[in-house]
């Protein structure tokens, strides 16, 4: 096989000066849905609230949680969680962060621009989970992290190790907490039970009498006018101290299925009330912890609370930072709560696909309270949820499984979901409801038929043994791989394997073209290719050096096929019959997805970047920058000029000149 490297050409130069202009001009926009994920909040002397996410990200809010923005990224990872924000008396920030990545460890980082920029400030390869203030004195700062407890006096300059390094138990802080009248005096939860020190971390001692043995401390309160009083949150409960430590109560009226607390916040106008995070919903006490309520729905995962200054005569605001809602607001000091996400689009995207049918009709499959399907009619404007309700009454499940969700795709019929377990399900729009699609499928003739004989081929009534996601759709039918071949399935679930690929047993990927004309098949290092319908094809090998492929695309008019393997993007001109690698601004890294729309190319890589070529892949521009970097889940056109990109992190991001109205 040939193997073809193209060199570099002035017009390709050309082109890519063309090309950085372009994305200079343009930006990058959110546009839904609203919510997301949130880990951690604070509030600074100016009022001004900060939340974190969990890819690095930090937003801000300058009208007491109604709006906000996204003001910067902690670092330049895009797996690093913010676990705890700081605010100095001053109005530095500063933000723990442990990355998602295993052995990966975290830092402490620091900003003095309002979130807007970060630089580390210490502990870098520590996964830090725990920061608190360690006096009121500015810059004195302790620090939580896998390997023990840490002391900064300079903000964050320097950093000395105050808890024992050879001391196993304490280690995996979780939570600290300093007792307000004496800075020597210091609280450590960690996975099993918490930790005092009363020198400053000289010595240390268990402290954990009274409570269950291995209750991984995930929150400790220091009564802000009786310092003698802790609270702490571990997954056996809720506890109260009366003496600094020395014994704890447990506190009774949560349900067992809510220990998992994962803040305990106090209001500072009313000692005795207390508001519990956690994993089924707000729970409120107005007596130290003798009586406790639900004040929100059971199935809201509650992450983050901030109880915020009250106005002269007024109730204290609540926010919430939730897993699955995004930000809610209680005016009522806690007693109900309403959505406030207008600016906080940061919900984990899985999958995003477009209607064929319809401009800026989009499909989300996204990882937000559970998996939902949320669609747009109005190129995310808007977006509201799709009912999950099946058809077919007479199931023993009355609901689509979202979480079982392999694959969606936009149809000329309606949105489809392909199953984990090959099942496939369409949407009727008419009634709101779907519609699995049982396939059954003809046997393809091993051999002629004899004209004069009036026997025909059999029907074998039987489910398709579809194997993987493994699927294409073109306008008027469905083409899946199967344990035996590859079959077309027409959109009443009638299907007849393709004489070609009858033997068709390992297949990678399918790209069907819309007139349904060319078929393309990868399988076990070699590339299918039929121009007739799947009537017959002929094979080839994989270019030398790719190392594995992932996915097979054709250009719109036919005239080259594209490749996308572990060492890059390659291009054949003639059906496979030689390769040219893709290079000319574009890294030789695995790319993800490929959209084709107004005459230009979009590829996404493993690493995050987006990039588009003007000039059927000659060169490429990178349209999102380093710190933009994340996961995405699809490439989607909206208009001319204009495309989506669903994030994992982010929703949906539109990239164009209308995206910046």
């Amino acid at each position: 096989m040939l193997f073809v490297r193209k060199t570099w050409r002035l017009c390709a130069l050309a082109a890519f000066v063309f090309l950085a202009r372009v994305s200079s001009a343009q930006q990058w926009s959110q546009i839904g849905p609203e919510g997301g994920f949130v880990v951690s909040m604070a509030q600074n002397s100016s009022g001004v609230i900060f939340l974190g996410v969990p890819d690095g990200h930090i937003f801000a809010s300058e009208d007491g949680a109604a709006h906000w923005e996204l003001r910067g990224r902690v670092g330049s990872r895009t797996d690093g969680v913010v676990a705890q924000i700081v605010a100095s008396p001053q109005g530095t920030l500063f933000a723990a962060v442990w990355y998602r990545e295993a052995g990966a460890g975290g830092g402490v980082f620091r900003s003095d621009d309002g979130a807007r920029t970060w630089l580390l400030s210490g502990l870098e390869g520590q996964a830090v989970r725990a920061l608190e203030m360690a006096s009121p004195r500015e810059g004195d700062l302790l620090a939580g992290t896998r390997t023990g407890v840490f002391h900064s006096p300079d903000n964050g300059k320097t950093w000395q190790r105050i808890s024992p390094a050879d001391n196993q138990e304490l280690q995996n802080i979780d939570s600290l907490a300093v007792d307000p009248q004496d800075a020597a005096v210091i609280y450590a939860g960690t996975y099993h039970l918490p930790w005092k020190t009363t020198d400053g971390g000289a010595h240390w001692q268990v402290a954990g009498t009274g409570m269950i043995d291995d209750s991984d401390v995930m929150s400790l309160r220091v009564d802000s006018t009786n310092p003698s009083r802790i609270y702490l949150s571990a997954c056996s409960g809720i506890y109260r101290s009366d003496n600094r430590g020395g014994s704890w109560l447990k506190l009774q009226g949560i349900p067992y299925g809510s220990r998992r607390t994962q803040a305990i916040v106090q209001n500072r106008d009313n000692p005795d009330t207390l508001l519990a995070a956690t994993t089924q919903g707000l729970w409120l006490t107005r007596d130290a912890g003798e009586n406790w309520k639900r004040t929100t729905p059971a199935d809201w995962v509650i992450s983050s609370v901030l109880v915020l200054p009250a106005a002269a005569d007024s109730k204290r605001k609540v926010v919430l930072g939730t897993e699955g809602q995004g930000v809610l607001v209680s005016e009522d000091d806690g007693e109900t709560f309403s959505v406030s996400n207008i600016g906080f689009r940061h919900v984990v995207g899985r999958q995003l696909v477009s209607d064929p049918r319809r401009t800026g009709h989009l499909l989300l499959l996204s990882q937000q309270d559970g998996t939902q399907l949320l669609e747009s009619s109005d190129s995310g404007g808007t977006w509201h949820l799709v009912p999950a309700a099946i058809e077919d009454l007479r199931r023993k499940t009355e609901k689509l499984d979202f979480g079982s969700v392999g694959q969606v795709y936009g149809t000329s019929w309606g949105w489809l979901v392909q199953m984990k377990g090959g099942q496939l399900f369409l949407f009727d729009e008419n009634v709101g409801r779907w519609r699995e699609r049982r396939l059954v499928w003809t046997a393809a003739p091993t051999a002629k038929q004899n004209s004069s004989s009036r026997k025909t081929t059999a029907v074998t009534a039987t489910r398709a043994p579809v194997k993987g996601n493994v699927l294409a759709v073109s306008e008027d039918g469905i083409f899946l791989a199967t344990s035996v071949s590859i079959a077309r399935c027409g959109p009443e679930g009638d299907c007849q394997q393709l004489v070609a690929f009858a033997q068709s047993r390992a297949v990678q990927d399918l790209f069907v073209s819309v007139d349904e004309n060319q078929v393309l098949a990868l399988q076990e290092n070699k590339l299918g290719v039929s121009s007739d319908r799947g009537r017959t094809a002929f094979w080839r090998d994989w270019p030398a050096g790719g190392g594995a492929a992932h996915w097979i695309e054709a250009a719109n008019d036919g005239a080259a096929i594209f490749l996308a393997t572990d060492n890059g993007l390659y291009r054949s001109r003639d059906s496979g019959g030689t390769w040219t690698l893709l290079e000319h601004g574009l890294p030789a890294a695995r790319m993800q997805s490929w959209l084709e729309t107004g005459g230009r190319y979009y590829v996404v890589t493993s690493q995050g970047g987006i990039y588009v070529s003007t000039d059927d892949g000659e060169s490429w521009a990178r349209l999102n920058r380093e710190t933009e970097s994340n996961g995405f889940a699809g490439l989607v056109a909206l208009s001319e000029g204009r495309i989506a990109a669903g994030s994992v992190s982010e929703g949906v991001l539109a990239f164009g000149q209308a995206a910046a109205q």
